[in-house]
């Protein structure tokens, strides 16, 4: 090594050099700094400059005490930025909790934003999977709805259209229309007595084979609708009609 070759008083001479140069270039960075105009040092100037109720190295934005903000640009909520663009910002939005909150879309303050899909305390109508009206609501991380909870269902009086009929709901939309005929096996036999019972326009009825002189008025059913058929008994070869029957 050259070094190792030199004389021991060059060396001397040569460890002096390299100390002044490096003397030189700490005075030079001094001088330069010195120069350099001075920004306020907000953390240790004694003032709460971003609001958030914390001063200087209280502040969760001060790194140290010539830190030159106390905003954290880490922090959403300590950042002096709108990140939800709800037109306020830090602890100014509703969002914020307090200010290592790390997002201003927080539910709570009254704007969908962000990753939210609802606003916490929101509802909304909706429709069951078995077709009735309801209303489900947000999940308080403001990430989804509840399932819909019906606020109708089967008994509330009212007949729900698509969800319920006479068929799957007869307390709230009544019974279907029905007809049975007692002799119905005889409807060519005049000379048996019967009637038709059954629900129409979900009222009940009952109606007996009459007579009235020689005429007999023959009840029976045409599907689920009584109809009625009058026969005059002598035309049949019977003399009279009594008691719902020709005879």
């Amino acid at each position: 090594m050259w070094f190792a070759k030199m004389k021991e008083e060059n060396r001397k001479y040569v460890w002096i050099a390299v100390m002044f140069l490096i003397v030189a270039a700490i005075v030079i960075l001094v001088i330069v700094q010195a120069k350099r105009p001075a920004g306020p040092n907000f953390c240790k100037d004694k003032i709460d400059n971003d609001g958030d109720g914390f001063i200087d190295m209280s502040d969760a934005g001060c790194i140290n005490g010539r830190d030159k903000s106390e905003t954290n640009l880490a922090v959403a909520c300590d950042d002096a930025l709108d990140n939800d663009g709800d037109g306020t910002y830090d602890m100014d939005d509703d969002g914020c909790m307090n200010i290592t909150d790390t997002a201003e879309d927080d539910c709570g303050d009254s704007v969908v934003s962000g990753s939210e899909v609802c606003e916490i305390g929101g509802s909304q109508t909706c429709t069951t999977s078995k077709e009735y009206s309801g209303r489900q609501f947000c999940i308080s991380q403001g990430n989804g709805w509840y399932t819909c909870t019906k606020t109708q269902n089967c008994g509330d009086g009212i007949c729900t259209a698509g969800a319920e009929s006479i068929y799957t709901c007869t307390a709230d939309c009544g019974f279907p229309n029905s007809c049975f005929d007692s002799d119905a096996s005889a409807t060519t036999d005049y000379t048996t007595s019967g009637a038709v019972s059954g629900r129409l326009n979900n009222l009940t009825y009952s109606i007996n084979d009459s007579c009235a002189a020689i005429g007999l008025t023959e009840y029976s059913c045409n599907g689920n609708i009584s109809t009625s058929r009058n026969v005059n008994c002598i035309e049949f070869g019977y003399n009279t009609c009594v008691n719902g029957a020709c005879a």
